[in-house]
């Protein structure tokens, strides 16, 4: 069986390289997984049978990135593009919880694909001189590919042990059935419950990038019901409404503030999130508590963005028909067409038409405040003479 590829241009010519050299190479982890499963390829993984030294002497004469060189992985740039290479290796200990102790060089990719983490990111595939690859000249030793036609996420050997190795792999297993529809195999099941402890051991800063793919999945709400006690261990909070996950958009803020309510701001910062991205969650849970009875004012408050996010969460949660969405996001949408005016930038008169009528300081800045509200409203037009009527009509 021949497989039409699409191997970029760039992968290939590695490829070539190497291969005058002499050196064996294959494609390897979730590039070759994507592959055999149809999916569209993000990262090319290399792994090549030579030393780091060898490697990098296949690449005289382009640009080389050389900081993962005591991990094995020389980075080569080729039509502008990174590549990693990275020596078939074995790993030792794992003492952190998380990184190897050492790592070492082994001539044969059967070792070097024993120490990865589950069977279906544990294959190897060799690209033909022509440019195909194919499926049947593919090294499985672990029945990666049986668990792909299952549909399985199995550990590379016992569960236990690799979790214990690396605890971000527990948060790994629950993105990767998530994300290809999966189930986990019964023993890595168990495992992954019993081991959660582990990423007690890991950078919040992991934790919370593992967390974020899950959350923009199409369909989180089985692994996050079914695994609720490792996200109650990875996220410090348990999270509640998870059967309603799914009604939302696949958008991370939108479902932090589902999952965590008025804790959201917290969660965020535990997991060392954006400030923007802090700043978002904190609004959004505030106005969950206010009517949205006007659109124009929420999006003065929150921005286009956020304004979609609290209107989405709400019909998540039952607070809004979906009927009453779909019309409150047209409305928004139309009044950016239209260019509503949205701060007091805005305005149709200006701060210094504003002093000249005798407002300043503080009362300035409230009165600003009040008119892009009462055209928000409807009270007033946004035209200078309009907001000048307004103001002699309303204020003392």
């Amino acid at each position: 069986m021949e497989m039409k590829t699409k191997i970029p241009k760039y992968v290939l010519r590695a490829f070539e390289l190497l291969r005058s050299h002499d050196i064996s190479a294959y494609l390897v982890g979730g590039c070759v997984r994507d592959i055999m499963l149809g999916h569209k390829v993000h990262d090319w993984d290399i792994a090549a049978g030579a030393p780091p030294d060898e490697i990098a002497a296949a690449f005289e004469g382009f640009r080389l990135i050389l900081d993962g060189l005591k991990h094995g992985t020389v980075g080569v740039m080729i039509d502008g593009q990174k590549l990693e290479v990275t020596a078939f290796r074995g790993e030792g200990g794992y003492s952190d919880g998380r990184h190897p102790d050492s790592v070492f060089f082994v001539p044969d990719i059967e070792d070097d694909l024993k120490r990865r983490d589950f069977t279906v990111n544990a294959m190897a595939l060799p690209v033909e001189p022509d440019g195909y690859v194919r499926p049947e000249q593919i090294f499985d030793p672990l029945g990666g590919m049986a668990d792909l036609r299952a549909k399985q996420i199995r550990t590379a050997g016992n569960p236990v042990t690799r979790f214990s190795e690396d605890g971000l792999r527990v948060m790994r297993a629950l993105r990767f059935s998530c994300r290809l529809g999966f189930e986990i195999e019964a023993e890595t099941a168990e495992a992954v419950l019993s081991c959660r402890h582990m990423l007690n051991r890991i950078s919040r800063e992991r934790v919370a990038e593992e967390f974020y793919k899950i959350l923009v999945c199409p369909a989180p709400r089985k692994i996050l019901t079914e695994y609720i006690e490792v996200f109650t261990s990875a996220i410090g909070l348990k999270p509640a409404n998870t059967d309603k996950i799914d009604l939302s958009d696949a958008d991370f803020i939108t479902r932090c503030v589902i999952l965590f309510g008025d804790s959201t701001e917290d969660v965020l910062c535990g997991l060392k999130r954006s400030k923007s991205e802090i700043s978002s969650g904190k609004a959004i849970s505030t106005a969950l508590t206010a009517p949205h009875d006007n659109t124009h004012r929420c999006l003065i408050d929150l921005g286009y963005e956020d304004t979609r996010r609290l209107l989405n969460a709400s019909y998540a949660l039952g607070r809004l028909s979906e009927r009453d969405c779909r019309k409150l996001i047209s409305e928004a949408d139309e009044l950016i067409k239209e260019k509503a005016p949205l701060s007091e930038a805005e305005l149709g008169v200006s701060s210094e038409e504003l002093m000249a009528l005798g407002y300043v300081g503080a009362r300035l800045g409230r009165l600003r405040r009040e008119l892009l509200y009462a055209v928000a409203d409807g009270k007033t037009g946004n035209t200078r003479a309009e907001l000048t009527e307004y103001i002699n009509k309303t204020e003392p």
